[in-house]
């Protein structure tokens, strides 16, 4: 019984050093809040990262059209290179040689060069 008296006494003692019940429920209340109020900064800058990713897939799927375009205009100009090449037999050996040559310019040549016939 003495041993059972002097526990209870150790035991009480350390209770004396805990925190009273309402100050930990408080504690826990403001932790709770705490915690909320971290989950909320948290998911907001989950949603800025989403967006950020989606405009980011914007911009890139974006560029990729642009891409497209690109070598579709790419293709049409060598298509009406082509063409116009094609029209007269020196025709195309005078746009290759201002084509290798044309550091030898002046001034910027625009080709091909084409002959015109005023019709007569």
């Amino acid at each position: 019984m003495d041993k059972r008296k002097a526990r209870l006494a150790e035991l009480e003692k350390e209770g004396e050093d805990l925190p009273d019940e309402k100050e930990l429920e408080a504690e826990l209340k403001k932790l709770q809040s705490e915690m909320r109020a971290f989950r909320q900064k948290i998911e907001a800058d989950k949603k800025k990262q989403r967006l950020s990713l989606d405009r980011v897939k914007d911009a890139e799927s974006e560029r990729k059209q642009c891409e497209r375009e690109l070598d579709v205009i790419k293709d049409d100009k060598k298509l009406r290179l082509q063409r116009l090449l094609g029209q007269k037999k020196n025709l195309k050996d005078s746009y290759t040689f201002v084509s290798q040559n044309r550091k030898m310019f002046r001034r910027p040549v625009w080709g091909p060069i084409g002959e015109f016939d005023a019709g007569g």
